[in-house]
């Protein structure tokens, strides 16, 4: 994530086998240059960049705005984002969950995808702090009927829906964590 960000102190961060949480300062609002940057949902995907490393945002566009509209432009970047969101709340305690739910609400918000590493991060500019997830391996030989059987079994949620459905569940209550006691609330 230091190739995408300029990153300051380390907030928070859990890594278990099957998902990543971690929330740090950024010393700056903006992505690095080494990263693609888009303005618009179809500008990423008629480029090339859906296999690669890729930034958006747009004015007026929450980060979970954002996540949709790449969900309904192109379903197989859309279902590997929300895993990689989504499957990193085992590793989520209660402030990254609240830190990462105002990031993906945030406006002005920046989206950074990496489909090879399954990352998915959320740069706050206002809050100073960008959270990364990342977790759930999706299958990059999925048929389109796979995908449209599972999509259909998942609904296609918003990442903060999702997650705040989960954790009101008590889902994740037993997974032990290492707060960071500097944790933005």
């Amino acid at each position: 994530m230091a190739g995408w960000f300029d990153l300051g102190e380390t907030l928070y961060f859990d890594s278990q086998m099957r998902c990543t949480a971690a929330i740090y300062r950024v010393k700056s609002g903006d992505v690095k240059s080494r990263v693609p940057h888009f303005d618009s949902v179809a500008a990423v995907v008629a480029s090339d960049r859906l296999q690669k490393p890729f930034a958006i945002s747009v004015r007026g566009k929450t980060a979970d705005a954002l996540f949709i509209d790449l969900m309904n432009a192109d379903r197989p970047t859309g279902v590997a984002i929300q895993a990689a969101g989504i499957n990193a709340r085992d590793c989520m305690n209660e402030r990254a969950r609240n830190t990462f739910h105002a990031a993906l609400n945030a406006d002005p918000s920046t989206v950074v995808f990496s489909v090879s590493e399954t990352a998915f991060a959320v740069l706050d500019p206002v809050r100073g702090v960008v959270m990364l997830t990342s977790g759930g391996r999706v299958m990059p030989a999925c048929t389109p009927a796979q995908l449209r059987n599972s999509s259909r079994r998942i609904g296609i949620l918003s990442i903060e829906r999702e997650i705040s459905r989960t954790f009101q569940a008590g889902v994740c209550a037993d997974t032990p964590h290492r707060p960071c006691p500097t944790a933005p609330a």
